[in-house]
């Protein structure tokens, strides 16, 4: 959904850009179509449009406060955020009466979380992590592998190492334009925006932006891949290496957990399988007819609670599965995957971990008895 929300962000800019020159009536109609089907659509999306467009406009007023020839003013931009923002507060406050609530505990949860960074020392003491939290942090940072992790995050270093130099390319006297100026101080923006985002999300925004900062900060990681390719100064041998550079962040992007999602051959400790085998949507459909009460299972198994014939059924037992405490499921009936069993889960929006025992024995252990069993799913009850 963010990607196809993302689409429309370099239209509207176009239009902004060159439209409004030449046929402002046009563009002003085709700004308010995208720009509303943005807003009345994802909400994300949105919030990046209007990052997007306050830094351009940062850039143009930084490249004409620095005195270089041929900068403009561009208040197009910032008007145009103004009104998206507030367009946008207006809407999602007039549907959903929790957003200042909501509003209020982000204030709140960013206050916290930089208190804690810069003073210390009167910061009230945080919440202990629950055994869940802690048995994931113990799972990432001493059992799976350092080498492990460094592949799943060397692409996205690299990435941001290339585009970076790209980017003072561009800010270089040689390629020095307002243009130019303005998209680097859009990537520079929004990967800043990315990293604040990890302080009090944890996690929650962290991808949708990681996948935006990408689609911006391409255009300085071209940059720097001619500008290297260049510095061989044959054509062949720079084409070359432009070609291997390529590949080898192609192949280290698409096949680190965030991007690959069902290959494991690189990453076996921390890819997770998000999508279900046809085996497991007939056994969450099975056991939803042949039992009327709630049904445990894994978290991502547990999406499925949206479906119409399960009624929202469907809760989760991640704190039981780490315990290995199933006592509080004594009345529901307990699914277990086997792919939770042999491979790792996802618990909750926290990094995945991996079962040390077989929770299929520890229920029969516990005076469960299995009533339902395929390739690929048992089920318990007691």
């Amino acid at each position: 959904p963010t990607g196809m929300g993302v689409v429309f962000i370099p239209i509207i800019v176009y239009l902004l850009f060159k439209l409004r020159q030449e046929k402002p009536r046009l563009s002003i109609g085709l700004f308010v179509l995208f720009a509303a089907t943005l807003l009345l659509t994802h909400t994300i999306a949105a919030a990046m449009l209007v990052i997007t467009l306050l830094s351009i406009w940062l850039g143009f007023e930084l490249y004409r406060r620095l005195g270089y020839q041929g900068a403009e003013r561009a208040r197009i931009f910032l008007v145009a955020a103004l009104v998206l923002t507030g367009s946008g507060l207006s809407y999602w406050a007039f549907f959903l009466e929790h957003i200042m609530r909501d509003l209020s505990r982000l204030v709140e949860r960013v206050r916290a979380e930089f208190l804690a960074i810069l003073l210390p020392s009167v910061t009230p003491p945080s919440v202990e992590p629950s055994p869940l939290q802690m048995a994931v942090a113990h799972y990432q940072d001493h059992i799976v592998p350092a080498g492990e992790h460094l592949f799943n995050n060397l692409g996205f270093f690299l990435f941001c190492a290339f585009a970076f130099i790209g980017a003072f390319a561009m800010l270089s006297r040689s390629m020095r334009n307002r243009y130019g100026f303005a998209f680097v101080t859009v990537g520079a923006i929004v990967l800043a925006v990315n990293v604040f985002l990890t302080f009090p999300f944890r996690g929650d925004l962290i991808g949708r932006f990681n996948h935006f900062s990408q689609v911006l900060l391409a255009i300085p990681l071209g940059v720097a891949f001619l500008w290297l390719g260049s510095l061989l100064g044959k054509k062949i041998a720079g084409a070359c290496l432009i070609g291997i550079l390529v590949f080898a962040l192609s192949f280290l992007m698409a096949m680190n957990p965030y991007a690959n999602i069902d290959n494991r051959t690189f990453s076996p400790n921390t890819v997770v399988r998000y999508g279900f085998t046809g085996s497991e949507l007939e056994a969450m459909n099975t056991a939803s007819n042949i039992y009327d009460g709630n049904i445990a299972s894994d978290a991502i198994y547990r999406s499925l609670r949206h479906l119409p014939e399960l009624d929202g059924r469907v809760v989760s037992m991640c704190d039981q599965l780490h315990s290995r405490d199933f006592t509080r499921s004594q009345d529901t009936l307990v699914l277990i995957r086997k792919e939770i069993v042999v491979n790792p889960l996802k618990v909750s929006i926290f990094a995945p971990f991996r079962l040390n025992y077989d929770p299929r024995e520890a229920l029969t252990e516990q005076g469960f008895s299995k009533v339902y069993e395929c390739s690929s799913v048992s089920g318990f009850i007691s």
